[in-house]
């Protein structure tokens, strides 16, 4: 699991450092995007996250040119479930 330690405040940097660290294998990605709204910052304040700013950074263009670069494939739960029965990941 990558993400965990920057929880709610993923950056478009801090996601393209764990993109280039991480070995080969099939890992999952700890985020909250989000839209920062009134209705959340009232409830949800407290926690310091902000998702509208790891919603920017998932679906930046530039995340995009990261994953091809490191030749990192997105996949879904059910793929990666099935990709990994009998491994340890």
């Amino acid at each position: 699991m990558y993400g965990f330690e920057v929880s709610g405040c993923l950056t478009r940097s801090a996601l393209e450092q764990i993109f280039r660290k991480i070995p080969d294998g099939l890992y999952e990605l700890i985020c909250h995007p989000g839209e920062d709204d009134a209705g959340t910052r009232t409830r949800y304040s407290h926690w310091g996250y902000r998702w509208a700013e790891e919603l920017e950074a998932l679906t930046a263009p530039e995340t995009r040119v990261v994953l091809k670069e490191q030749g990192i494939a997105l996949t879904s739960f059910a793929l990666a479930s099935e990709m990994s029965q009998g491994e340890t990941v």
